[in-house]
């Protein structure tokens, strides 16, 4: 998801995830992941002329938003709507 205030593509997911979660568990499993596989701490940039360049980074910052969705249907059924939103990426320019 583009987040126009800084200019940057996020990847959204949303998961129905039943019981207690340890999100430091899950951040560090993330973290360590890509530490493995170096396609998963790559930036893309496009040039004025539309050619793309893959910037490969040192490390990557790793943030986890969660809410609870208990009673919040309504919120939910947004959330999954804009999940699946088209990115022009052609027009993203950081």
């Amino acid at each position: 998801m583009f987040d126009s205030e800084s200019s940057q593509y996020k990847v959204q997911l949303i998961f129905d995830i039943k019981g207690f979660m340890d999100v430091e568990k899950l951040t560090n499993a993330i973290v360590t992941t890509a530490g493995k596989h170096d396609i998963l701490k790559t930036k893309l940039y496009s040039s004025r002329k539309g050619v793309f360049y893959q910037l490969l980074m040192s490390s990557m910052d790793t943030e986890i938003e969660y809410e609870e969705m208990i009673d919040h249907q309504e919120k939910l059924e947004k959330l999954l709507a804009d999940q699946y939103k088209i990115i022009d990426i052609e027009n993203i320019i950081s």
